[in-house]
């Protein structure tokens, strides 16, 4: 089972920015998000990738747009990278 998160980022002029995240347990991605999306920057686009099924280290590379979400929860560069990946990809 899953646990559905927001992931928001507070932008300078004080307006939000924000996504989904399905697997968005405590002890899976808060340990992820202060390791990997702690500045801004990456913040920022992990956030862009859109509603996330799941999160990973990275936001990219991956397999290439139009991919099924079932082809790369498998794939095998998404499970030995650890990358993120977004239900769009």
């Amino acid at each position: 089972m899953s646990e559905r998160a927001y992931l928001i980022r507070e932008l300078p002029d004080g307006s939000v920015e924000y996504t989904y995240l399905h697997d968005g347990r405590l002890d899976h991605a808060g340990p992820i998000l202060q390791q990997s999306y702690s500045r801004p920057t990456k913040a920022a686009r992990l956030i862009a990738l859109g509603w996330l099924s799941s999160l990973g280290h990275k936001t990219g590379p991956g397999p290439g747009p139009g991919m099924p979400l079932s082809s790369f929860a498998g794939h095998p560069y998404a499970v030995k990278e650890r990358v993120a990946y977004a239900y769009h990809r």
